[in-house]
This record gives structure tokens, sequence and C-alpha cells, in this order.
């Protein structure tokens, strides 16, 4: 189904509520994905859970090259897809979404061409459950990325961003890790 305007909205509220609020993100910055690279989960008409990835390549026009271990890649970076932000609201977590929606972005990729796919997984999440899913859906941890935001966070202050694990400045560790698609 297209993605309407008050599900850009609702997917932009979870992830300022559940993973970070960044004046960088919003509706505007939603709407500007290609098809396929917003997915989201909808209860009774609401927006209950979203997947943002980023077709091979293009995670490289928005961050830069030293938040990844690109000589461990078993591809070039045009080949490389991203998994950007993956957030379910709190009242639906742990019933499968979040396995449910990796698996559909990794179905994207490989239509994508992507050989690659890499992901960071906050270290502060509630449990670690980023980094549990992901290990659980086959990625491998490449390296650890200490306080990646941190300095992002401290230059647009607390009313640019806030962290829904540590507020503002950031200072949570980014495990990289990667996924080969067979």
């Amino acid at each position: 189904m297209p993605v309407s305007e008050k599900d850009f909205r609702e997917a932009s509220d979870l992830c300022d509520k559940n993973v970070v609020f960044d004046v960088d993100l919003g509706v505007d910055y939603y709407k500007n994905f290609s098809v396929g690279e917003i997915l989201i989960v909808k209860d009774k008409g609401r927006v209950i859970a979203m997947l943002v990835h980023r077709r091979p390549g293009r995670i490289f026009d928005e961050i830069p090259d030293k938040h990844f271990s690109l000589d461990k890649y078993e591809a070039e970076k045009k080949d490389i897809g991203y998994i950007y932000i993956i957030a379910t609201d709190p009242k639906y977590q742990k019933r499968g979404i979040g396995k449910m929606l990796v698996a559909e972005a990794l179905k994207y990729q490989k239509v994508f061409g992507s050989r690659a796919i890499s992901v960071h997984c906050m270290q502060s999440s509630s449990g670690n459950a980023s980094e549990k899913l992901f290990t659980k859906m086959g990625f491998a941890p490449l390296k650890m990325h200490k306080r990646p935001w941190y300095k992002h966070s401290v230059r647009v202050g607390p009313k640019g961003y806030v962290c829904a694990n540590c507020g503002n400045p950031c200072v949570c560790d980014d495990l990289e890790m990667m996924y080969i698609l067979k």
C-alpha cells in the first residue's frame, strides 16, 4: 500500500519517541525515500512499527565512511545496503514484528541488488534488543563504534537531538554488523 501523509507523521513520531529525535529526521526526510525503503506495520489504522533501509550505496551520501569497516565487507560501497532505523511501539514488542520487518527488508535488498547489508545497533537499547534481533537474523558483528553520535548531538543541542536511550548528549556506542546476501 502507498504510505500516506498520516503514516509518515506517525512513523516519524514513533522514531522520535523510541529511537532518536533528530532535527535532521522528520516527515519530509522520510518522504524522500524511494519505494520499498520505508516499511511500516499498522494495527487498526495506526503505525505501530517501522523499518527504514537504504538501497545499495545510498547510505554513504548521509553517513561518513569512517562509521563503516569497509575493509571487512565482501562488497564494494556501491553494493552495500543499509538498515537505518527500526522501531516498534513498546506495547507491540516481543511479538516478532521486528523479525518480520528485517526479513522483508532483506528481500527488498536482494531485489535492489545489494551484496551485503550493514546496520549499527545501539548498545544501550532496551535489553540490547536490536543486537539480539540482528544476530538472530544472521548478521555478524564487525566493530564497536564508541559514541558516534556524541559530536552531532552536542552540535545540534537538546532541542535538535534526543536519544531515547541516553538523552543529550548521546553517549551510546553502536555495534556495526553485516549480513552477506547469498
